[in-house]
């Protein structure tokens, strides 16, 4: 908005002294999508066996920025004028059997195709796909007392690569997958609520060190 000042030029008319200027809204983000989650538990070997399917679906994901609209769903490219999208689809699915203080999961994480930017054709890029990928991991637990817990997990049990997420030159670097996962992943030992740790370290002493260190151990197999 001009203001003018009591001044005048060879015009007649008032010379103008400053420029007042308002913050304007011209983005905006749109989205909507479809959450769902399944629970299903049974009887099985003289405990409970539960199925469980967690996961999401992208309908739509737009950015309106100065005027131009870009579609983002399932772009997951550095290279997106509108800013980085997101993956359409994915979910975990999970099978765990539990009796008594034995608790033991495999779980598979899916992750659904990309593309790099919605925009480009053939022209802009020769291969403008992520591929989809799943990841299998284990779980297994035990409940010693009421505030020990003994654990062990295997990630990425199949050993699987995340996919390759190319940018362009201007970009820099690779852009960094959302599971940045690669290998095999071992992790074990004792979880210790607050309430009983010091109570539980007073009365076995032989598992001070282990807990204390807690019994750790993580191995990336590339």
């Amino acid at each position: 908005m001009p203001v003018g000042a009591g001044a005048r030029g060879a015009n007649g008319l008032p010379l103008l002294s400053q420029i007042n200027v308002f913050p304007n809204n011209i983005a905006k983000l749109t989205t909507s999508g479809i959450d769902y989650q399944l629970d299903w538990t049974v009887p099985a070997l003289g405990g409970d066996l539960n199925f469980r399917l967690l996961g999401n679906y992208i309908l739509k994901l737009e950015q309106q920025q100065l005027g131009s609209t870009f579609n983002l769903a399932g772009a997951i490219g550095p290279d997106n004028l509108g800013g980085t999208g997101f993956l359409r689809a994915r979910f975990t699915a999970s099978t765990t059997w539990n009796k008594d203080d034995l608790s033991f999961t495999a779980q598979t994480c899916f992750i659904g195709a990309a593309k790099l930017n919605n925009a480009w054709g053939p022209r802009d890029v020769d291969h403008n796909k992520v591929p989809a990928i799943a990841y299998v991991d284990l779980r297994g637990s035990w409940k010693m007392t009421n505030h020990v817990q003994f654990f062990a997990t295997v990630d990425n049990l199949l050993n699987k690569a995340p996919p390759n997420v190319p940018a362009g030159p201007t970009q820099g670097q690779t852009s960094y997958y959302f599971t940045p996962i690669n290998g095999i992943i071992y992790d074990a030992g004792p979880a210790i609520s607050h309430r009983g740790a010091g109570e539980f370290l007073k009365n076995m002493t032989i598992w001070q060190a282990g807990a204390q260190a807690s019994c750790r151990m993580d191995r990336l197999a590339r």
